[in-house]
């Protein structure tokens, strides 16, 4: 086989190869969390931290949640309730939040840092950032309950180390 032909068939593998390696996706990085009839929480595992203060564990965590139809309806429920305007909910997909659980002995606590509401299309339908987020009792048979379970759970199935403090 001459030279050119033998580098026509290099580039041409080359090239293959490249545009078949599978792409960096935001989806590899999130794992099942918990699951109810109306959504699913999934956890992004790469910006996912523990670290404690004191008697306090601090779960640091992004989680998604993907809604079936009744799931998003009671949403877009709580939504009307709180006066949030709905424009854009009607294709409603998921919703990204940042949040973070706290305990103490016979003390749960969670505080919403922020969230993301995003439609079918992958387009985002609304955006709120906490400047100040508040500490919220976690519920016994609670959502937050299951998921703060479920994320003390991760840990030590996973054996994640427990990290600094982050600074303020």
């Amino acid at each position: 086989m001459n030279t050119k032909k033998v580098l026509v068939l290099l580039v041409f593998i080359t090239a293959l190869a490249v545009f078949n390696l599978p792409q960096a996706n935001a989806e590899d990085n999130y794992c099942w969390l918990t699951s109810s009839d109306t959504i699913t929480t999934a956890l992004d595992k790469p910006t996912f931290f523990w670290y404690r203060v004191g008697d306090w564990t601090y779960y640091d965590v992004w989680v998604r949640y993907t809604y079936n139809e009744q799931g998003a309806q009671h949403y877009i429920e709580t939504l009307k309730k709180c006066k949030v305007p709905i424009e854009g909910y009607q294709n409603l997909d998921s919703t990204v939040l940042h949040l973070v659980y706290t305990s103490c002995t016979n003390r749960r606590m969670r505080e919403i840092v922020s969230i993301v509401d995003y439609a079918r299309d992958g387009s985002v339908i609304n955006s709120v950032i906490e400047n100040n987020p508040t500490w919220n009792q976690i519920i016994p048979g609670s959502v937050s309950e299951t998921e703060f379970n479920a994320l003390r759970q991760f840990t030590d199935q996973n054996n994640i180390p427990q990290s600094s403090p982050p600074e303020n």
